[in-house]
């Protein structure tokens, strides 16, 4: 499947998982360049990667890769407050819950893979864009794999 299709079928994923995450107001859910702009998710090309199911990524005649996407969520935390904090924390946990159950039970999706999916773990952070801290979730899915012939010498 073409990579643009399975960003696309997860963005639906991540907008259900946002709506479950932070309420009908969260619904600001895009493939695109990851760019923090208020409460967000964002689908993105993260590059290449080894494929997942293959003890190397070379045969005697190709080598093997597979492409990566990336899903950021973001929570703009302007306030100290750790009654708001910890309403975020629910957040990004309910997110990461919600992402993880609808991407791995829909076997449309994993079959539209020619190698299927990994969903790997989710990693949280703070970080600082012009000027406004977020709290930010990432989780990498690694999808498909391309097979390239290796001129045999």
């Amino acid at each position: 499947m073409v990579l643009l299709d399975l960003m696309d079928a997860i963005a639906v994923h991540a907008l259900a998982a946002a709506a479950a995450a932070g309420g009908a107001t969260f619904t600001d859910v895009a493939v695109g360049f990851p760019v923090g702009k208020g409460r967000c998710v964002r689908v993105f090309y993260a590059g290449e990667r080894q494929p997942e199911r293959f003890d190397s990524d070379e045969t005697l005649t190709s080598k093997l890769v597979s492409q990566g996407i990336g899903v950021r969520g973001y929570w703009p935390t302007a306030s100290t407050a750790t009654k708001e904090q910890r309403a975020i924390e629910g957040q990004m946990a309910v997110l990461v819950k919600e992402l993880r159950t609808r991407v791995l039970g829909d076997s449309r999706l994993a079959g539209k893979a020619k190698d299927g999916l990994k969903m790997h773990l989710a990693a949280a952070d703070q970080v600082s864009i012009a000027g406004t801290q977020y709290a930010v979730v990432d989780i990498e899915i690694v999808v498909d794999y391309d097979e390239y012939s290796v001129a045999v010498v």
